[in-house]
């Protein structure tokens, strides 16, 4: 099923969110689980391993703790999605199960007579609850189950039309979620080779609010942080350009082209 393709609605590469990095990889690592040209129950679980962010370079120390937390975070985190009535907001996730690899003991020291066991396993048969346990897990690499939020699921999956799609191992060396981001605007792009966004539109998207508010700082941490990582850690090259109105810069411009043998990044201002 995973085949390292990262497919979505454009909608969503223009939304406004705000994730970690490890909740950035953690979406990541449900969508590269989506069959192509097919069309998910609004319900479809997706289990993540530990090996899904070993790809990322996390510690194998720290990965199945960094896992639980990025799925509490972004438990409580939503995208907002502009749509012409108006911005429609809702959560990325609509419920999350992390295993624990001692629940079967549990379970046994809770129910130690077998037909009481019996009995829960068979309440939990009656719900479609039985892959809460541990050894109804196909893989004990397996750390936790995400369940998308049932508006986002038909902008993941069975896509025919305006999405954007990219592997999975063109981004696993990313440091920043505005490398993440940008990334996912220039392949929205990629036919063309070339993207340009207003300020205010990349800053609603990157849901800046009021941080970097001097152009001369959105510019160090937000743009060149992007454009430096794209340009070292991708298979393209890229180059941008500030454009002014007036006094104030008012729109940013990307140019991008797959990597050649010899490579050179240029960065001006207009």
């Amino acid at each position: 099923m995973s085949n390292d393709l990262i497919v979505m609605d454009n909608s969503i590469v223009t939304s406004a969110y705000n994730l970690t990095l490890n909740e950035q990889r953690l979406i990541y690592c449900a969508l590269k689980q989506i069959p192509k040209g097919v069309t998910l129950d609004l319900d479809t679980p997706f289990y993540i391993t530990r090996q899904d962010f070993l790809e990322f370079g996390i510690s194998t120390d720290t990965v199945a703790r960094e896992i639980r937390t990025a799925t509490s975070q972004l438990l409580k985190k939503t995208i907002i999605v502009p749509r012409n009535e108006g911005d429609l907001e809702f959560q990325w996730l609509s419920e999350v199960l992390r295993f624990d690899k001692n629940a079967e003991q549990k379970l046994r020291e809770k129910y130690p007579n077998p037909e009481d066991h019996r009995k829960y396993l068979n309440a939990l048969r009656a719900y479609n609850l039985l892959d809460v346990l541990p050894t109804h897990r196909n893989d004990e690499n397996i750390v936790v189950r995400v369940v998308f939020h049932h508006r986002i699921m038909p902008l993941l999956s069975d896509l025919r039309a305006s999405f954007t799609q990219f592997a999975l191992s063109d981004v696993t060396n990313f440091s920043s979620i505005y490398t993440f981001r940008i990334y996912q605007l220039l392949m929205q792009y990629k036919s063309t080779g070339y993207v340009k966004i207003s300020i205010d539109d990349l800053r609603f998207m990157l849901m800046l609010f009021e941080k970097y508010p001097l152009m001369a700082d959105l510019k160090r941490w937000v743009i060149e942080t992007a454009v430096k990582e794209i340009d070292e850690k991708s298979p393209y090259e890229v180059k941008y350009e500030l454009f002014k109105t007036g006094r104030k810069f008012t729109h940013l411009e990307l140019k991008f082209k797959p990597k050649n043998k010899s490579k050179t990044s240029t960065r001006r201002e207009s």
